[in-house]
This record gives C-alpha cells, structure tokens and sequence, in this order.
C-alpha cells in the first residue's frame, strides 16, 4: 500500500509531485511531523537495531540500491550491477558526481570502505550479521567500479542492500564510532539529520545540494520524526492537526482506530495485509526446561492461536508456520497450529519441568504486544508453567535479548522481498537474537538453502526448514498474521508503506490537491 509516489526508475521517481504550487496556494507548514511509537536507538547506520534507526538512516543516507520489497531493484548511488557467474562477487557501477555533505567525493575507494568496514564488524554489526555474513572481500576496479566479494554464492544479496548505506571514508577515518555518538550523520541523502533528543524527537533540514533534487524536492523545508510510545497520546497529536501521520513497524495499534471517527475528510486510515506475524521465540541459555522437547510441545499446545488472532489483532488470521503466503517456501498443505490445554498438561507433568519461572520478555513498541503476553502468559500459567512477565521499552529490550537471559520472546517477523534468507539465518545460524540455540541439523539445512541457485530446490529447502522448525515446536511458533494499520494526513505524500511490513519516510513531501 503506498501513500503518494513510490519510485519508479530511480530512487525518488515522481516524488518531486508534491512541490509546493506557485503563488503560496497552500497554507500547510512548511515543516512536516510525523508520529511513531517505535524510539531511536543510536545513529550508526551500519547497526541499526529498531525501524526508527531505519528511517533516521535512509534519510540521511543513501544506498547503493533501492527496492520495491516485492523483488523489483532500482539504481540510487549505483546506476547497474552484475554478478558474476557463480555469484560469488557483485560489482558495481558507481554514479559519479555525488557529495557527501562535508564535499568528501563519492567513489569505489568509499564503496570499498564501507564494505570492509562491515567485514571488520562482522560479528558485532546489526547489518553484517543480518544481511552480509557471507561477504569476506572487496576491491576498486576503476574510480566508479566496486566489487563485493562472497564466500559462497550470494545471489540474494539484492534483497539487502538497500538496508547497507553509505557513510563517508575520510570523516570516518578522521572521527571513528565518534562520528556517531556526536551526532555527525554526513550522509549524501535528501535530509539533513540536525539533532535527536533521546525518547522525544529527531530534527532534520531539508538538503538544499541534493544530487538527486531533479526527482524529488520536497515541500518541506525540515521536520520532525516524534517517538510516542502511547498509541491514544499517539493518534491526538494527528487527530488535532499536529502531525502529518502516525506510523508504526507494523502497523499502529487497532485500538485507536475509533479515535478517528469523524476525521475522514482530512485522514486515510487503511489496513492492509503484509507478509508479517506475531511470533514466540524460545532461548535455550544453560540449564533451561526448553531444551526438554515435552516442554516445547506443551508452549506450543497451549496457545489459543486462534482466540488471539480474533481477540487481540480483530481477525488477523493464523498461519500455518513461519512463513506465510508469498514468502519462498510457503507450504499450504502444512497442518494448522493445533490448540490442545489438555494434553499440554499432560506432556508438562511427564517432562523435566520443575516449576522453574520462564522470563517472557517483549517490547511494548511491538504490535499489540502487551496484550498478547498477557493473554499468551495467563494460557501458559493455565497449563502449569510459571511465568516471569517482562514488556520494556524497546532499548531496555534490546539490552535484555544480548544477555541471553530470556526463555520465552514476543515479536514480529517479516521476510524482505518474501525470501526467508534474514530469517533463517538470523534465528538458526548466527543467533543475532542471542538465544542459545544451535542444531546442526537445522544448520545444514539453513546453509545449504543460502547458496542452492536453483529456485525449485530452494523453495523445496526452505519447507524443510519451516517443517522442521515446526516439528521441533521451536525454537519459533508463530501466532498470528498482522494487519497493517497506518493513518496519513491527506496531502501528504511519499511516505511508502510496503507489503513486507517496511515504512520509509524518505521521500515524504505535501500536494495541496490531494487534501482538498
């Protein structure tokens, strides 16, 4: 679902509608708002941790490519690219006469930082670990010519890169991870990252050297992304004209949506269906009753999956497993999720299980997520478990999952451009969520679907892994599919609403037309 212009042929293609008319027609301000309950974290592009970290991101920088999220891959700072024929290594072709904003060129020796920065942060980088862990090389054909260099075949890298931006080489070697933690964000985008006040806002002034202003030049002279945590306090500060739009990784909470009754006139609220679930994640740290397959079984029975999908996300719908339709390696034939208390306790009385506290940790920026713990809590407590509840705000969350210290995990999931590499990679291989849990058999299989290039033997490897995932009861159970809920001032455009569950806030603008 998209608001305004998504790009065509180029980053920002039809962007550039929403200019201001001449003569001062319209008496919109100048300066755009935007509401989001999810918060920034902190500002080094190549970790970002939360959808908030993502927008600061694609509006300040820019990436090599940019994507439709339904597999379509168009040229931003580079114009092609080919792999070659093994897909071991992609090379660039680099736009040439793009700044950064301290003058400091854009070329391949930059392009060549940027990808051995990753590979030197490997372990410990957000992006590197997610969506570069094969990449081990890089090297500068000519000044506009990069190549990327695989330890396997990596023909799926496309579908990530438009999450790796560029950052400047020399201001970089100048100022290191300080770049960062003072606020530098020199960037070649179409905003100005100007200041973040931590839990509150992010300023930013519109570029006026913008490479790319012939496409897009918005309307607004700078704005404000503010971080709500509150959905109600979320959807007034839209409802009363103080903000452009109220998003949320997602979907924002369907409790509001009454709240706008009365506003169709000024604000397009639309649900829409995406790729995207709710889902509950096992950690296995030392000593832990999960490990006990009996236990796994009874979680995975005692889910009211259905009453939950009705209840809490009003009609969501249940999958059949992690992946849902449109994603490689959909099964339509695969057993639904079956809800069974009795045997559940049944299972639970003949495993390991000794009354240990399991913590259920979770964030409250993830969608509905205080109430599908609580409801998900009182179910597993009916069953005999006992259950440390635990919803932070999502930076305390962050810190909480790199401990490892959690038994049970609520959150959402999405597979960019329907292809589970991210998914698979990150829950079974690297273990970003840091839950302590390794199979080789499910390794074995994850690895050999990251380089197969066949995509009938790569869908085929992917039901694997989602059947073994399933008959494991773990270490993922999906809950429910999600809906998307966003609400948009009318006349504001460009801000892209995507099936795979993204936002992107890049190209936002103002046509007057539209709002009449």
């Amino acid at each position: 679902m998209l608001f305004g212009c998504a790009p065509a042929s180029g980053p920002a293609a039809g962007a550039a509608q929403g200019t201001a008319p001449a003569g001062g027609e319209s008496a919109h301000s100048k300066t755009f708002n935007i509401v989001t309950s999810d918060s920034l974290v902190q500002l080094d592009p190549h970790n970002i941790t939360t959808p908030a970290d993502e927008y600061v991101m694609k509006m300040s920088y820019d990436s090599l490519l940019d994507t439709d999220h339904k597999g379509k891959f168009v040229g931003n700072l580079a114009t092609s690219w080919e792999f070659n024929t093994d897909a071991t290594e992609l090379t660039f072709h680099l736009r040439q006469g793009v700044k950064f904003l301290n003058g400091e060129p854009w070329n391949a020796d930059v392009a060549v930082y940027n990808f051995q920065r990753l590979i030197s942060h490997k372990d410990d980088f957000a992006v590197a670990i997610n969506y570069f862990s094969p990449l081990v090389g890089a090297e500068k054909i000519d000044d506009y010519t990069a190549k990327m260099i695989f330890d396997n075949p990596y023909p799926f890298a496309l579908n990530y890169l438009h999450q790796f931006v560029m950052i400047p080489m020399e201001a970089n070697k100048e100022m290191g991870d300080q770049m960062f933690t003072d606020m530098k964000q020199i960037g070649t985008g179409p905003w100005i990252f100007d200041e973040w006040v931590s839990g509150q806002y992010a300023h930013f002034k519109k570029n006026p050297d913008y490479w790319d202003k012939d496409e897009y030049n918005s309307y607004f002279d700078d704005g404000y992304i503010h971080f709500v945590s509150e959905p109600s306090s979320a959807a007034g500060a839209q409802i009363s004209g103080d903000a452009d739009a109220y998003i949320s990784f997602g979907g924002i909470n369907s409790d509001v949506v009454p709240l706008y009754k009365g506003t169709e006139d000024k604000i397009q609220v639309v649900m829409n269906d995406m790729n995207m679930y709710a889902d509950l994640r096992m950690g296995f740290p030392e000593g832990s009753p999960l490990n006990d397959e009996k236990v796994r079984e009874a979680i995975d029975l005692a889910i009211d999956r259905q009453s939950i999908a009705d209840q809490i996300f009003q009609g969501g719908g249940v999958p059949l497993s992690i992946l849902v339709p449109g994603d490689v390696g959909y099964d339509s034939t695969m057993a639904p999720y079956e809800y069974n208390p009795d045997k559940a306790k049944e299972l639970l009385a003949q495993s390991s299980y000794q009354g240990q506290e399991l913590t259920f940790l979770g964030s409250s920026a993830f969608l509905k997520s205080q109430d599908s713990m609580e409801a998900i809590t009182s179910m597993l407590q009916d069953v005999g478990f006992k259950i440390n509840l635990n919803v932070e705000d999502l930076a305390t969350f962050n810190n909480e999952m790199a401990m490892g210290k959690w038994d049970l995990m609520y959150a959402t999931n999405q597979c960019i451009n329907g292809d589970p590499f991210l998914y698979f990679n990150s829950r079974f291989v690297t273990d970003f969520m840091h839950s302590n849990f390794k199979n080789d058999e499910l390794i074995g299989l994850v690895k050999k679907f990251n380089v197969e290039p066949d995509a009938a033997v790569r869908e085929d490897l992917a039901k694997q892994i989602s059947k073994w995932n399933k008959d494991f009861h773990g270490p993922a159970l999906a809950l429910a599919n999600v809906k998307g809920i966003y609400a948009v001032t009318k006349g504001t455009t460009g801000i892209n609403l995507y099936p795979d569950g993204y936002e992107s806030l890049t190209h936002i603008s103002w046509d007057p037309s539209l709002a009449k």
